[in-house]
C-alpha cells in the first residue's frame, strides 16, 4: 500500500517516489486507453458489447475507490489526500465521458458535443466534492472550457469573453481553495488557471483585431487584466510563475494596443 507522508515528491525516498511515480502513469495510460478504445470504434465488437464494458470499467473503478478510500480514511488524517482512491475517482470521471461518447457513437443521439462536454462537468463535480484532488479539478477546467468552446463554435457564435469569465472565476475559487483541493504547496491549479486566462485574453485580442476595429480597446483593457493580476499576485502570492505570465501578457498586449491602429491604418489603405 502506498503511504504518503511527505508535503511533496521531493522529499520522498526513490523507493516511494517511483510507487507514486508509476501509480500516476498506471492511472493516466488506463485512463486515456478507454478514451482511445472508444475512439477505435471497434466494428467486431457488438454495441452491447461496448456498452457492458465500459459500463463494466467504470463500476471496478469507483468499486476500487470507495474501497480504498475506506482503507486510507481510517489509517489517514482526515486533511490528508488519500492518494490511491483519489487516482481511481479520477479514472471514473474520466470513464463517465467515455461512456457518454460511447452512447453517442452507438445511438447516434443528434445532441451537440457540447452538452456532452456540459453534462460530464456536471456530473463530475460530486466526485470531485467527495474526494478533491488536483487531476480532477484540471479535468473538470478543461472539460468546462472544451464546452464553452463548442458550444461558440456550433452557433457560429464563438464570445471569448465568455472563456474569460469561465477562466477569471475558476482562477478565483482555485485560490480561494487550494488547501481544499491538496493543492497548497505545488499550486499546480493555480498555474495551470492563470495559462488558461492568459490564453483566453489573448484569443479575445485576435478575434477582435480579425473581425472588428476593437482590438485597441481589447487589449487596452487586456493590459489593465494583466497589470492588475501582476499587482495581486506580487503583493498577495509568493509565485514566480504566475507573476512571468502575466507579465509576458502585458507585454503582448501593449504591442498589439500600439501596433492594431497602423494594422488598419493599412488596411484601409489597401482597401
Amino acid at each position: 500500500m502506498v503511504k504518503i507522508a511527505h508535503k511533496t515528491f521531493f522529499d520522498m525516498g526513490w523507493e516511494k517516489y517511483l510507487t507514486v511515480l508509476f501509480l500516476l502513469l498506471g492511472i493516466g495510460f488506463f485512463s486515456s486507453g478507454s478514451v482511445t478504445w472508444v475512439a477505435a470504434n471497434w466494428d467486431y465488437l457488438s454495441k452491447f458489447q461496448k456498452l457492458y464494458a465500459t459500463q463494466g470499467l467504470l463500476g471496478l473503478t469507483t468499486v476500487s475507490a470507495v474501497f480504498f478510500y475506506i482503507k486510507e480514511a481510517k489509517r489517514l488524517p482526515k486533511a490528508r489526500l488519500k492518494f490511491i482512491s483519489a487516482s481511481f475517482f479520477f479514472a471514473s470521471a474520466v470513464l463517465i465521458g467515455t461512456l457518454f461518447a460511447l452512447i453517442g457513437q452507438i445511438y447516434q443521439t443528434g445532441a451537440d458535443p457540447w452538452q456532452l462536454f456540459a453534462l460530464w462537468s456536471i456530473l463530475q463535480i460530486p466526485l470531485l466534492l467527495i474526494l478533491p484532488n488536483i487531476g480532477s479539478v484540471l479535468l473538470l477546467m478543461l472539460t468546462l472550457n472544451v464546452t464553452v468552446v463548442l458550444y461558440g463554435v456550433y452557433h457560429n457564435d464563438f464570445m471569448p469573453e465568455f472563456l474569460i469569465g469561465l477562466n477569471f472565476l475558476l482562477l478565483v475559487i482555485i485560490e480561494f481553495t487550494s488547501d481544499f483541493f491538496h493543492d497548497k504547496h505545488w499550486r499546480v491549479l493555480s498555474k495551470c488557471a492563470n495559462l488558461a486566462l492568459a490564453f483566453s485574453l489573448m484569443a479575445w485580442i485576435v478575434d477582435e483585431i480579425s473581425v472588428s476595429y476593437m482590438g485597441q480597446s481589447v487589449s487596452g483593457f487586456s493590459c489593465l487584466v494583466f497589470g492588475g493580476l501582476i499587482w495581486v499576485y506580487k503583493k498577495y502570492r509568493n509565485d514566480l510563475f504566475p507573476l512571468i505570465v502575466h507579465f509576458i501578457g502585458l507585454i503582448v498586449s501593449l504591442d498589439i494596443s500600439i501596433l492594431s491602429r497602423d494594422f488598419f491604418d493599412i488596411k484601409k489603405i489597401a482597401t
